[in-house]
C-alpha cells in the first residue's frame, strides 16, 4: 500500500495556458450592487479593488450579505 502512496503524487500539475484557447476577456460577477464584470490584467501589478469583488459575490450567492445588512442599521440620505 505505501509503494501506491509513494508512486502517486500530492498535488498535480495543474492546467497550463494554451495560447489556442485564451482565458475570456471578463467574467461576470454577481455582487450585491448587482452584475459587473470582472477583468484580469497581468500587467498590473495592483489593482484598486484586488480581488474583493470576488469576495462580495461570495457574500451574495450564499446569502451572507442581506444576513450582514439586518444587523447593520445604516440609513443613507
Amino acid at each position: 500500500m505505501s509503494d501506491l502512496i509513494a508512486s502517486e503524487t500530492a498535488h498535480p500539475e495543474g492546467e497550463s495556458f494554451l495560447a489556442s484557447n485564451p482565458p475570456a476577456a471578463s467574467w461576470p460577477v454577481d455582487t450585491p450592487g448587482g452584475r459587473v464584470h470582472a477583468e484580469w490584467c497581468d500587467d498590473a501589478p495592483v489593482t484598486r479593488e484586488g480581488s474583493l469583488i470576488f469576495f462580495f459575490q461570495f457574500l451574495e450567492a450564499g446569502g451572507r450579505w442581506d444576513e450582514l445588512t439586518k444587523l447593520i442599521p445604516l440609513t443613507y440620505s
